[in-house]
Formats: C-alpha cells, structure tokens, sequence
C-alpha cells in the first residue's frame, strides 16, 4: 500500500497560483466595498425633493407620499405653499412612484383627491406652481364700432369677436349694432372677426381712439385669404389666433364656435386666418364614434392638420393592473378611476409612460386615519386620456419637474376614447 504524505513547504516566493488567488481575492474585495459604497450613496440620496411655489393652492389635507414600484409606502409627507419638502428611505429603490394628495371640503362634498406620477428617477425634484395671469393695464377708455347691413341668420350680435380690446358690450337696435371696446391704448387697431354665411371674414377698425364712433358694413367684411377646413368623420370645431413677437395679445382670427348659434352650424366648419403674424395657435376638436381627438399647435400653421382614426380596447380596469391596446403611437397616459359614496367623492388619477404602469397597492396611513371612509376597493375606472407630443417632449416633460422647460412651440395630439 502506497500512502502519499503531502508536507507542506513554505517559500518566500509565491507561486503563480498563489498570485492568481491573492489577486481574485483582492479584487473581489474591492468590488464588494465599492458595490457597498454605492448601496449606502443610494440610501443616503434622498428619494424625492417637492417645491411648492407662493402661487400654488393648498385647500384642506395636502400630502405628498413615494411609493416604490411595488407600491410600498417609502415615506410620507404634508406639504403647505411655499415650503420644500424633502423625502427619504432606507430602501435602495432607484425609481419611485410619486402621490400628491388633497382633501377639502368642496360645496356638499367632500372630495379626496389623488394623483400618482410613475417610474420617477430618485432623487428627482418637484415644483408644484400655478400659472399666474397679469391682469391688463387701466385702459385709457373706450371707442364705438357700429356694423349694419347683416343677416340675422349670422347673429352677429352675440358672435362677432373684438381683438386688441380689453373687451366689449354689444347691443343691437333696429339693425345695427353698437360694440363699445374697451381700448388697451389710444389709438389701438382693433381686428373684428366672424362668419358670413358660414364663411370666416373679418375687418381692421385701424387707429381707433378714446371715444371714436366708426361705421362699419358688415356686407363688406373680407373673406380670410387663408383658410383650412375641418372637413373629418365625425363632429369637428376648432379656432386660430395669432401674435405679433414681443406681445401677448391675442388676435382672434376665427373660431367654429361662432357658428353655433346660427343656421350655418356644420359638422366640417371652416378656419381662416391672416399672414404675417410671428406665430399662430391651432385648436382643432374632433368627436367621432371611437372618442375625441384634440390637436394643439403653437408656432407656424399646419395647414393639413390630419386627425387620425384610433382604436382603443380595455383589457383590465382595475387600479392594480390597468391595461389596454391602443393603435397609436402616444407619449403617455392619464387613467382616472373614482367613486361617489354619500357626501365622499374619491378621485385617483394616474399618469404613466407607455409600457412602464407600475399599480397603486398603498393608502399611507396618515391619510387613512384622517379619511378611514376610504375604500380603495370601490374605485372605478373612469376614463383615460392619451398624448402624443410631436414636439420632441416625453412622458418626463408631463410631470411638474423642477428642471422641465416647455419648448417655444408645442405641437401635440390627445386622444379620450369612448368607455
């Protein structure tokens, strides 16, 4: 019998075997300190920074909370105008879902709102702000614009429009009518705007002064030179405007609803619009059997404005798992679900990118002992509303982020399907 006895010998020079495993060894260390290094920044980094601007409402239980894409509640957060609210958590989660929460009172009910933005990057920042609109200056006065010689079938007197103005009261006797504008300054050129017949026409009451009375004959309003009709399946309205560089003042060049009251209202109605102008806004509006379509532009004039026929099925309603099939290509979806129960109205809405719906599981407790009438259960869906911008946005550009800026020109689709 052989027996093989190993004794082990010591050399002051390490074997290249011996190298090899020093250095597995120590690599390995280092990896696991760096990934441990990384974990703990992680940690540290907060999940979620919000601003709440001066401008922004707080009515009632205001709370922000993060969830992870789980649901689980990370941490939770009142919020009141003016403060910066900083969120935190051990869980090494690096994309959150974000809540915003009010609740108040609003006339006999009692509605408890939320809204959920999805698959946010921690660390990212909030800004919660309302656009704040300047009032006009004091106006220097007024001028009078009299318009015969029109059909009452046009109701010119409820559907002409006064640009320029700081606004206007019309009244008609025996045939004529008397718009009194309220001048932004002395002398203003004001743009006077409506339908003859179901055609867009229009004329410029030029250097108009404090206590001007100037006649007008509506026969001899021009036809716009420029016009785009609506001309889809379905139900369709729309209206341009336009604004000169450097100013804010809207020129309104014609809107379908100026129709509506007359024997000229149509289904496929007729924009028009002058040239020259720095930049135009576009609305159009379409109603059809598979829902709306809605199509915003602001900048130059699309002139084949192009309102595509979608379908849309729902393949999951509940909150938890929402999912449906849509045949356009869209930015992002706003998906409602609510409930009304004696004096409580319960709304939740959420937003979310194509393909990345992570569902709400989770009421944080603070809410819920402030509001123990809530039933997450009962929730119902309620509608969703899809965008697509063309505009070079994404869905990131749709939640209020501090860093978001709006481009020049915007130009986008929305689309509510029939439920």
């Amino acid at each position: 019998m052989y027996t093989q006895i190993c004794t082990p010998v010591f050399s002051r020079y390490p074997s290249v075997r011996g190298v090899r495993t020093v250095l597995l060894v120590l690599g390995m260390s280092i990896f696991l300190f760096a990934c441990n290094d990384d974990d703990d920044k992680k940690i540290d980094a907060p999940l979620l920074t919000v601003v709440v601007d001066e401008s922004y409402t707080v009515d009632g239980d205001n709370w922000i909370f993060v969830t992870d894409l789980s649901g689980d509640v990370l941490d939770t957060k009142s919020y009141a105008t003016g403060q910066t609210v900083t969120f935190n958590s051990s869980n090494e989660a690096d994309k959150i879902n974000v809540t915003i929460f009010q609740g108040h009172d609003s006339g006999n009910l009692k509605e408890l709102s939320f809204r959920t933005y999805t698959n946010l990057d921690r660390g990212d920042s909030l800004t919660l702000r309302l656009t704040v609109t300047t009032p006009p200056a004091s106006s220097p006065g007024e001028a009078t614009i009299e318009i015969t010689n029109y059909s009452d079938a046009d109701n010119v007197p409820s559907s002409l429009v006064f640009s320029n103005t700081q606004g206007w009261n019309n009244s008609a006797t025996a045939g004529v009518l008397d718009a009194v504008v309220t001048l932004p300054q002395s002398p203003a050129d004001v743009l006077v705007s409506g339908y003859r017949s179901g055609v867009p026409v229009y004329n410029w009451v030029t250097a108009l002064v404090t206590d001007d009375v100037v006649a007008r004959d509506y026969a001899t309003f021009d036809a716009f030179p420029k016009q785009i009709k609506l001309d889809y399946p379905g139900v369709t309205s729309g209206s341009m405007v336009g604004y000169y560089a450097g100013s804010t003042t809207p020129y309104f060049f014609s809107n379908s609803t100026q129709l509506d009251l007359t024997t000229f209202k149509t289904d496929a109605p007729t924009l028009g619009y002058l040239e020259g102008f720095d930049h135009y806004q576009t609305y159009v509006f379409n109603q059809n059997d598979a829902g709306t379509v809605s199509y915003y532009k602001t900048g130059s004039v699309n002139t084949s404005i192009a309102i595509p026929a979608f379908t849309f099925s729902l393949t999951n309603g509940d909150i938890k798992n929402f999912a449906f099939n849509f045949s356009e290509e869209y930015t992002y979806f706003d998906a409602q679900w609510q409930y009304q129960e004696d004096v409580n109205w319960v709304h939740w809405n959420i937003e979310s990118e194509p393909g990345q719906f992570s569902g709400v599981t989770s009421i944080p407790t603070e809410i819920r002992s402030l509001y123990p009438q809530l039933d997450f259960s009962k929730l119902e869906y309620f509608g969703c509303t899809l965008t697509k911008f063309l505009d070079g946005r994404n869905y990131f550009d749709a939640v209020p982020r501090t860093s978001n800026q709006t481009p020049d020109h915007v130009e986008y689709y929305t689309f509510n399907p029939t439920f």
